[in-house]
């Protein structure tokens, strides 16, 4: 846990936010590695939160460091990114129709 509220927020967060139709090497040197592979095994984020039009992907880093990944859900988002998104997130059938 932070204790020191002095820390500049860029020293302890990334925020990556990925357009549709950045290639997988555009995100991963943003990221920093690669994450646009098929991870609907085990994804790698640590937590996944699903906003509508937009994924919220957590990543710690470090004890102290941490990563934000907001992708769209667009349909020409990298498509095995977009996948892995989908497949975590906890929509109606109804939701995918529209």
């Amino acid at each position: 846990m932070d204790t020191d509220r002095r820390r500049p927020l860029k020293d302890i967060l990334q925020i990556v936010v990925v357009q549709p139709g950045d290639p997988a090497e555009v995100i991963h040197d943003a990221v920093g590695y690669p994450i646009c592979w098929d991870q609907a095994e085990q994804p790698g984020w640590e937590w996944f939160n699903d906003h509508g039009s937009w994924f919220e992907l957590a990543y710690v880093l470090t004890d102290d460091f941490g990563m934000l990944v907001f992708v769209p859900d667009h349909p020409e988002t990298n498509d095995t990114l977009r996948f892995n998104c989908l497949g975590v997130a906890d929509r109606s059938p109804e939701a995918d129709k529209t």
